[in-house]
């Protein structure tokens, strides 16, 4: 069984109208997975979340879970299956379904792609409790606001040239 937790992650889709891979969704978690998701954005994707039947069991044993996060899709997070529903109806895990308020998104390397956070976003509030060995944030999501820098002059989005405010190294261009 893959058992793993993952904090503050920022996941963009294709795009709410692309339904090509996966039937568009954000997030499909399948059977013999106990993932568990906190303070996370699942962003530009035609639907949510699907938990596949026979993966169901370790989110009602609470093996898995999903707290804190915000889904923004085209036809929301149980719009695949009756089984995400909880996720969502159960208010003490603070997960929604809105706008999550990132800069801009781009699927081109035309340095359009910003994945921080608008000054009026709702993922700048909600923040659960995080891990003492992890740096704490008052944001979901892995960015924060436009002054957020951390992705540059190391990840693979910034040297490629999608993540604005990109600096090329000597020879690469997008």
């Amino acid at each position: 069984k893959s058992q793993w937790t993952v904090h503050n992650a920022t996941l963009v889709g294709r795009g709410k109208a692309d339904t090509r891979f996966g039937g568009g969704r954000g997030w499909n978690s399948r059977d013999e997975a106990a993932p568990n998701v906190h303070n996370s954005i699942f962003a530009e994707s035609a639907e949510g979340l699907l938990i596949d039947n026979d993966g169901n069991a370790e989110f009602t044993s609470g093996q898995a879970d999903l707290r804190n996060s915000i889904f923004d899709c085209a036809a929301g997070p149980s719009a695949a299956n009756a089984n995400a529903n909880i996720l969502f109806t159960d208010a003490s895990r603070n997960n929604s379904v809105e706008v999550a308020g990132l800069g801009s998104v781009s699927y081109t390397a035309d340095m359009n792609l910003n994945p921080r956070l608008r000054a009026t976003s709702v993922a700048l509030s909600g923040v659960g409790p995080q891990p003492s060995q992890f740096q704490t944030t008052t944001y979901r999501g892995a960015f924060g606001r436009a002054d957020d820098l951390w992705g540059h002059k190391w990840t693979a989005i910034y040297g490629l040239g999608f993540l604005q405010g990109t600096w090329f190294p000597s020879g690469v261009v997008p």
